[in-house]
């Protein structure tokens, strides 16, 4: 897709039900330089763990009575790893600037930073490319990049969002969007021509 025209009403909806089901951060250089590491959440209780270079997923055990404290501000939580004594103790702050702040067993702290809400689609337009959407949770904007270029993000802008309709600017040629999937984990959309593309939901390992 190029230049295009999104009509889809409930995209809305969608990213605030993946937000809630699933969020995601990134923590880069702390442990070793060159390593990132990720932390998912899904439904505010369960954490997941991976790292650039080791991407099976963790299930961290929860450890919900080593948490003495609560915050107005966010969510705590209390985990360790599988077959570990060692608790790590996250605080996740929902309000203002959104992070996770992580306290290790030896004292020290990690700050994970919130990724966006995104999905993709590989080999539709031309083979090796990957197509995404981005959803900005902040300021509820969307953005549209390709593999390409990753760096070259273009704002869709507003064009009646009490619809849900977006452009690109200076683009005229018009898509439909819609939910697809369980819990609306893909985004359908119909090409002007009549093709259907899938936009499937990015859990930063690919």
């Amino acid at each position: 897709m190029h230049k295009f025209l999104i009509i889809i009403s409930s995209f809305f909806y969608l990213s605030q039900v993946n937000i809630q089901a699933q969020s995601f951060y990134i923590s880069k250089d702390f442990e070793r330089k060159g390593v990132t590491e990720y932390l998912k959440i899904m439904w505010g209780k369960h954490v997941f763990y991976w790292t650039s270079n080791r991407k099976k997923e963790i299930a961290l055990v929860s450890q919900p009575e080593k948490i003495a404290e609560d915050v107005s501000d966010g969510r705590l939580y209390a985990v360790s790893f599988p077959n570990s004594k060692k608790i790590y103790r996250f605080h996740e702050i929902t309000q203002g600037k959104q992070q996770l702040i992580c306290t290790h067993p030896d004292g020290r702290v990690q700050v994970f930073d919130p990724l966006p809400v995104v999905y993709f689609s590989k080999n539709f337009e031309k083979p090796g490319i990957t197509e995404y959407l981005s959803y900005n949770t902040k300021n509820n904007t969307y953005w549209y990049y390709t593999s390409k270029n990753k760096h070259r993000k273009i704002k869709l802008i507003g064009v009646g969002e009490s619809q849900g309709l977006y452009k690109f600017p200076g683009g005229n040629t018009v898509y439909k969007l819609s939910l697809a999937g369980a819990c609306g984990g893909r985004i359908r959309c119909i090409h002007p021509d009549g093709r259907t593309q899938y936009f499937e939901f990015y859990e930063w390992k690919n």
